[in-house]
């Protein structure tokens, strides 16, 4: 009952919106402010990665921004666009998703690939545009994993996400991380479990049963379950241990030094410093 309560809750915030973010991106009139009844607020938030010590939240309504000691968040530019995958790179933001409902400038519903080289103020189209809209997007050095939900497919690139393959052996995909240190190794959260890559994808191998979003960082592996469980793994993947556990559903995780940093689905941020063994509020959205 609780793996099924878990895979539920899990699955449940790894597609939710996919339909209401469609008809959002095809509202050409909607009015100015106002994104699915959110007024000039975030939205659900889609994912999580730190560049310049500083926070970033990809949210339903743009990207935004904590530094350390903020009392809140920060919106980054002025786009309201809906970054669906997120994932931070040293020099650039990779996304996908959908365009700013009030101002598409000619972009297709599902935006593909998109880059920023200044760190979320401006938005470049990379690869697949009009064709792919990645739920689960992750990347380290030029390799970068992606699933599109929408034809179940996971796709790897090896430069930077200018051009694109497909993988196969991981099953449907609920969140993705590529290891700092070796970019060809990756996990996949899937509803059977971690699966781990350490040749770019050809072959996978279940290294934990547990349902959930994954992250990986300079000396740990992480993992939070729908029940808010988590599990911090070795540097390769390989081996687990239960840690501690957030107040609340998890939408987004991402590594943070020696700790773990998660966006639950109520709005609130929450860290851990001490290996994940415990959480402390860090700003609500």
């Amino acid at each position: 009952m609780k793996r099924a309560a878990a895979l539920l809750a899990i699955a449940v915030i790894a597609f939710t919106g996919c339909a209401s973010d469609e008809n959002t991106a095809n509202e050409d009139h909607a009015e100015p402010g106002l994104v699915q009844g959110v007024q000039d607020g975030a939205g659900h938030v889609h994912g999580l990665g730190f560049q310049q010590n500083k926070l970033l939240i990809a949210t339903h309504s743009g990207l935004w921004q904590h530094a350390d000691g903020d009392k809140q968040a920060e919106r980054i530019g002025e786009s309201r666009r809906d970054v669906m995958g997120f994932t931070t790179l040293s020099d650039r933001l990779l996304g996908s998703g959908h365009p700013d409902p009030m101002d598409r400038r000619g972009e297709p519903v599902n935006v593909g690939v998109i880059e920023s080289t200044d760190r979320g103020i401006n938005w470049t189209p990379v690869a697949l545009r009009g064709e792919v809209d990645f739920h689960a997007l992750a990347g380290a050095g030029k390799s970068i994993f992606g699933y599109d939900a929408a034809a179940g497919r996971l796709m790897r690139s090896t430069d930077t996400g200018r051009t694109w393959q497909e993988v196969t052996g991981a099953g449907a995909v609920i969140s993705l991380a590529v290891s700092p240190k070796q970019h060809t190794r990756a996990l996949a959260s899937t509803p059977q479990g971690v699966r781990l890559t350490s040749d770019s994808g050809r072959n996978w191998s279940t290294t934990d049963t547990t349902v959930g979003l994954v992250a990986f960082g300079p000396t740990s592996a992480w993992s939070v379950d729908g029940q808010g469980q988590v599990r911090r793994g070795d540097a390769t993947g390989q081996h687990w241990l239960a840690t501690g556990s957030v107040p609340g559903v998890p939408v987004a995780i991402a590594p943070n030094g020696n700790g773990l940093v998660v966006a639950l689905e109520n709005g609130q941020i929450v860290q851990s410093s001490d290996n994940g063994a415990t959480f402390t509020k860090r700003l609500t959205l």
